[in-house]
């Protein structure tokens, strides 16, 4: 069991470290390679702890529950962890160029966070199948609470799975840098489901910890212009919409270094 563990582990560090880079390096991002290794990265999080509470439960019946709260947690995690890890990048993007001998890395630090906290969902999904360590109940139960409001905002979002976007067949957006927070502003404006509420407020709170720096910024403002011309969308949208805002910034991870 151990073994396993560790290998899984291991994998889906290396394909989160190299397959990053692949992606970093790529003139023109291909989105079902994206798509892909965002499933592999975010799926082999998640069996890394699940391999683990499955050698900690004793009876089948708890590790059943366990393998189904493993899942319950993938799949209501996913689009909160991907606009989380995304975050985090850009926060790694902006520390990077304040050293010139850093490399700048963006999809390398995404899917390794992206990994990371799939795991740790499903170590707190873990914990409440198995009723064990109680005392984090406070704030595992509000946490997937919240993410499932986030996850499930319109009907077209109850389906089996949280992103099934292998490809596009329209154009990409325009790029748009930030002007101002649509997020709070349709919130103040505009009635919308508690969910909907929830998800816009989520998404004005990141807005405003997002830094100025090349990749990032394109990102900001091309989600930014999206929610302003639809406020009210879906889960399954904002999916979407959060790959057409990589996709459009995409030739800008290391320009500022390059001077470019």
């Amino acid at each position: 069991m151990l073994l396993g563990l560790a290998g899984i582990g291991f994998i889906t560090l290396c394909i989160a470290l190299f397959a990053g880079r692949w992606l970093d390096q790529m003139k023109i991002l291909n989105q079902t390679a994206l798509f892909v290794v965002f499933q592999i990265v975010s799926l082999g999080g998640a069996a890394t702890t699940l391999l683990w509470w499955l050698g900690q439960t004793q009876t089948p019946l708890q590790q059943g529950l366990v393998v189904v709260a493993a899942l319950l947690a993938w799949r209501v995690s996913y689009f909160p962890i991907m606009v989380f890890a995304g975050w985090i990048a850009t926060l790694v993007e902006r520390l990077s160029l304040s050293f010139k001998t850093v490399p700048i890395a963006i999809y390398p630090i995404y899917l390794l966070f992206m990994a990371l906290l799939n795991g740790v969902a499903v170590l707190a999904a873990g914990a409440i199948a198995t009723l064990e360590w109680n005392f984090l109940l406070p704030v595992t139960l509000p946490a997937f609470a919240i993410a499932t409001m986030i996850s499930f905002i319109a009907p077209i979002d109850f389906k089996l799975l949280p992103d099934t976007e292998v490809r596009f067949n329209e154009p990409l957006p325009p790029s748009a840098l930030p002007k101002s927070n649509a997020y709070l502003s349709a919130l103040k404006s505009g009635q919308y489901s508690l969910r909907s509420r929830l998800l816009l407020f989520a998404g004005g709170s990141v807005y405003q910890l997002i830094p100025h720096s090349p990749w990032s910024a394109t990102v900001k403002g091309t989600l930014e212009e999206l929610t302003r011309k639809q406020p009210s969308g879906s889960a399954t949208l904002r999916v979407r919409e959060h790959y057409f805002a990589y996709h459009c910034a995409h030739h800008l991870i290391g320009r500022q270094r390059h001077g470019t």
